[in-house]
């Protein structure tokens, strides 16, 4: 039986390592850089003959304390057959004259995204995401699932599905 003088020790002890793992906690709670947020609407169209355009409407949050800066912004698509399929980053000066040459997209709601944009800490944004797939609109409508890819400069990557 140990005696109440170690008892006393070990409790005061692990009270010390409790405090010191909580403060730590605390301390890094907003240094996960991470984005979070939702797909608000997905449209496509063919640009033209086994070549088409997804554009996805994205909600971003950055619930850390550090800016998120986008390296890569990336839409992929799982076809019906299972295949994956990843396409071609459009930036803004190219998507913005899209609208007007492909009426089935609709109106422009939000700036697409730029590479190295940064989303600054604890703010939400609305921005657009435009892809090219060299596939035909018939087998981008069809698809199984989409997801919207961002990857910060310095490695963490974030997905919206």
């Amino acid at each position: 039986m140990p005696s109440k003088t170690l008892l006393i020790c070990a409790v005061i002890g692990l009270m010390i390592v409790g405090a010191l793992v909580g403060t730590g906690l605390f301390v890094s709670r907003d240094t996960h850089l991470v984005l979070e947020g939702k797909i608000q609407r997905v449209r496509a169209s063919e640009v033209r003959k086994g070549v088409s355009v997804v554009i996805a409407d994205v909600k971003l949050t950055n619930p850390s304390g550090y800016p998120f800066m986008i390296k890569m912004a990336e839409i992929e698509i799982t076809a019906a057959d299972g295949k994956v399929l990843t396409g071609r980053f459009v930036p803004e000066v190219d998507a913005k004259p899209m609208f007007s040459v492909l009426p089935a997209l609709g109106d422009k709601f939000n700036p697409t995204i730029g590479i190295r944009e940064s989303i600054k800490p604890k703010s939400t944004v609305e921005r657009m995401v435009a892809t090219l797939f060299e596939h035909p609109i018939g087998v981008i409508e069809s698809r199984k699932s989409l997801v919207v890819r961002f990857k910060d400069v310095d490695g963490p990557v974030s997905e919206l599905r």
